[in-house]
């Protein structure tokens, strides 16, 4: 959530993709089915607010490794500032363009910079919240994520299981488990 708080979405939209995408605070794409638009808003720019949730956890000073990947290169001054804000640190790990993928999907990283978000909503729940998902490369899930998947699993149709997509959708963004851009 601290991280979330500390991007400034509409800034790096603007000054960095030149207006060529849209803020997002979920995953699932604004044309998708899965997209609730009553999510946006959910994470505004407040870097003090950030700050404060750093300090509450107690990682305050914390450093992170993230793979520095010929994608990462015009955001990462940009992403070390935010981090900087709210009190925690990123170090940039070189990773040649052959080994971008390897490094993305190794688990070796907390954090990693993805540009996404042109895939279907299946694609983009089983990608960042699945088990075995590509965007999930240390395999997290819980009691909660599994009975979504449960449910989506077990559904022939994607209508029948849009309800479960939707409540997984609203539970990663409380939960935090991405920082979209």
């Amino acid at each position: 959530q601290a991280i979330n708080h500390a991007l400034d979405r509409e800034g790096m939209v603007t000054g960095i993709y030149g207006g060529a995408a849209a803020p997002a605070e979920q995953v699932f794409s604004s044309i998708g089915q899965v997209y609730d638009a009553d999510l946006d808003g959910a994470y505004p720019y407040d870097p003090e607010l950030g700050r404060e949730l750093v300090e509450e956890a107690g990682f305050v000073g914390e450093s992170f490794q993230i793979p520095s990947t010929y994608l990462t290169t015009t955001i990462e001054p940009t992403l070390s500032q935010a981090f900087t804000d709210i009190g925690l640190n990123l170090e940039w790990i070189a990773v040649p363009p052959q080994q971008a993928q390897t490094a993305l999907t190794s688990g070796d990283f907390g954090l990693a910079f993805q540009a996404v978000g042109f895939n279907s909503d299946p694609a983009d729940a089983f990608y960042h919240y699945g088990v075995n998902g590509f965007g999930n490369p240390r395999g997290y899930t819980n009691d909660t994520l599994d009975g979504f998947f449960d449910v989506i699993n077990t559904t022939v149709q994607f209508e029948d299981a849009l309800p479960a997509y939707q409540d997984l959708n609203d539970y990663a963004v409380e939960q935090a488990y991405v920082a979209p851009v």
